[in-house]
């Protein structure tokens, strides 16, 4: 009963995130996923001609293998994997970056900005969400975090996602009970934080590269 109210809320309550993505990627041939991990909003929009991920943790790629949504996994770590300039139209990095260091952050973003042809896209928490390792991933820890207006003035353009921040706690769950009730709240709200990007729990950032 209570995942048929679920399903029934999602469609009701449709994830801007996942949507926003979709439009950044259509018409897109080729789409390098930098930290696919076991996958994310990428396996719920169309997929792209030639979709290629790339992580640090292996298992993660093995679960990701089992769906066949990609042509291509690339096992590295993050900071040393290269990839040839200008290879793909466009690359992502998901709920990467807090993963860094701010320094090698940022440095990963140069290097993001350099396989891409036309566009980059990032997401990330508001500001810094402290996260331990967990599920077996020791990358899963995060070690910075990153603002809205930080992100713009790197030249990218700034939404906000998963509702406001405040009724969200560490791994993104909801604060507050009964869930079924945030769940719904949160995804009403997410219309307002899209554009106050700065009161949203996430942050997607989209660089259109020249």
């Amino acid at each position: 009963m209570i995942e048929t109210l679920r399903k029934i809320d999602r469609a009701l309550f449709p994830d801007l995130l996942v949507r926003g993505i979709a439009r950044e990627l259509a018409g897109m041939e080729s789409v390098l996923d930098v930290g696919c991990g076991k996958g994310g909003p990428l396996l719920a929009v169309p997929k792209p001609p030639r979709l290629v991920g790339a992580d640090g943790h292996q298992p993660s790629l093995d679960r990701l293998r089992e769906t066949g949504h990609y042509d291509e996994l690339v096992f590295g770590s993050l900071d040393s994997v290269v990839f040839s300039s200008r290879s793909f139209d466009v690359v992502m990095c998901l709920d990467v970056i807090e993963h860094f260091e701010k320094a090698e952050a940022c440095r990963l973003i140069e290097r993001l900005e350099g396989w891409a042809v036309k566009k980059v896209i990032l997401t990330t928490p508001n500001g810094f969400t402290p996260q331990p390792v967990h599920d077996g991933n020791p990358f899963q820890e995060h070690k910075c975090g990153f603002e809205a207006g930080e992100l713009r003035a790197r030249g990218y353009r700034v939404r906000g996602f998963g509702g406001p921040r405040p009724l969200r706690e560490t791994f993104g769950e909801l604060r507050f009970r009964p869930q079924l009730l945030w769940f719904r709240v949160s995804r009403a709200l997410q219309p307002l934080t899209w554009f106050w990007a700065e009161a949203a729990s996430g942050l997607v950032a989209v660089k259109e590269m020249e």
